[in-house]
């Protein structure tokens, strides 16, 4: 369906500025308004990774629902461990979702409600002609429920989220990728929605680092009911700042009205299975 994303150390947008007037950028193009090339690079990429992410909401994990979840999940609880297996689902970028989240939990300590999730998910995108691109997805993420608040974080701090990717027909561009939350809140208050914000940063062994930031003025909101319900965020901004070696660079994505409408730097691209 749609090409998975490859970050690059050449701007967040292919080449620092590029974006809508066309570059190249070595394994990762920006030319006009192509969606793709948007997809390819490091302001998607970021953004994508958190989406596979976040396919099981905050809300969802907390009340250990198995409704509402996303096409091809399933959740089973044993033992007090709920298992989501991921089973030829749909990733952000359009690829094939399959595996596990596991949930543990909760273990209450002073009023807060702990529960951990581990991650053993890849992202398959399979190109006619031009191999096989995957995301593989490892690491655990803590969410700590005080009342209607969730915060996102790292239970060893020193051990993010591993995001490997690799391309079977490029293989200059396989990369591994770490995901932190960084003071990331979700608030579950409304069963309606669900409202994030904070920020978080992706990390690549080629140096580069791009830090996404969402302000609580305009959080990233889900619809989680009634028939405008969303897998993914129906309105919210997000900060996008690339530092590397080759410069710096910064711009915003959005989410429009509508399900899964994605917007970089004016290009809207249209995520999943939404």
């Amino acid at each position: 369906m749609n090409t998975a994303p490859a970050l690059t150390s050449l701007g967040l947008l292919g080449i620092l500025g590029l974006a809508g007037c066309g570059g190249a950028s070595g394994s990762a193009s920006v030319s006009g308004t192509d969606p793709n090339s948007i997809r390819n690079a490091p302001a998607g990429a970021s953004v994508l990774v958190f989406m596979d992410l976040e396919s099981i909401r905050p809300d969802q994990l907390q009340n250990g629902g198995s409704s509402g979840l996303p096409t091809g999940v399933q959740a089973a609880t044993t033992n007090g461990v709920t298992t989501y297996t991921f089973t030829q689902g749909v990733s952000a970028s359009g690829g094939v979702l399959n595996g596990t989240v596991t949930v543990t939990g909760p273990v209450v300590q002073g009023g807060t409600a702990v529960l951990t999730e581990t991650f053993n998910l890849t992202s398959t995108t399979t190109l006619p002609g031009q191999g096989v691109q995957t995301w593989t997805y490892t690491g655990a993420q803590q969410l700590s429920f005080n009342g209607t608040v969730a915060a996102l974080t790292l239970p060893n701090p020193g051990a993010p989220i591993q995001a490997a990717f690799t391309d079977t027909a490029t293989p200059a561009k396989n990369k591994t990728y770490l995901f932190s939350p960084d003071n990331l809140k979700a608030d579950v208050s409304d069963p309606a929605r669900l409202l994030l914000s904070g920020a978080y940063d992706l990390a690549g062994s080629n140096g580069d680092l791009v830090t996404c930031s969402i302000a609580t003025g305009d959080p990233l909101e889900w619809t989680v009911s009634g028939p405008s319900a969303c897998k993914y965020p129906t309105s919210g901004a997000l900060t996008l700042a690339l530092t590397s070696d080759s410069g710096n660079d910064q711009t915003t994505a959005s989410f429009e009205s509508g399900c899964g409408n994605l917007t970089v730097a004016g290009v809207t691209i249209a995520l999943g299975d939404s």
